[in-house]
């Protein structure tokens, strides 16, 4: 009998990667998993019983809305914050601007998307350094 591990050939390497796939689920990020479109309705409903919102001002909101929500579709899922991005889209759904709030707020600012692109950037866990910096306001340091 043939013990597939002892093998070395390409048969069974692939098997071996096959019973790997299937035997570890994969992370993958709840907003990311929505459907958008009845997202966009649900938040489109919230957003029109705000009181004095012009069709303009509509139309602004729910740019912003898909705007946030792409950012948190966008954030690598791993096990440390599959649990988090669950929680906050439990809370804050369908406002995607306070998810984005909550998420940063709780757990850091969010990655852009060129930072995701990068090789190296946050797809790997990391997040953006924010620089610190102590400025003198130009009305303070003109006193004498």
């Amino acid at each position: 009998m043939i013990n597939v591990r002892q093998m070395r050939t390409p048969l069974a390497i692939a098997f071996s990667l096959l019973l790997l796939g299937c035997s570890q689920k994969a992370m993958k990020n709840p907003f990311a998993e929505i459907d958008r479109e009845k997202a966009m309705r649900d938040c489109r409903a919230e957003v029109m019983e705000l009181p004095n919102m012009t069709p303009e001002a509509v139309e602004f909101m729910m740019a912003m809305q898909g705007q946030a929500l792409d950012a948190l579709s966008r954030i690598p899922a791993t096990r440390k914050n599959r649990e988090h991005l669950k929680d906050t889209l439990g809370f804050a759904y369908p406002n995607f601007i306070a998810a984005k709030g909550v998420y940063e707020q709780m757990y850091g600012k969010l990655p852009d998307a060129k930072t995701l692109s990068e090789p190296g950037g946050a797809a790997n866990g990391s997040q953006p350094i924010r620089s610190e910096t102590n400025r003198t306001p130009p009305a303070a340091g003109s006193r004498r």
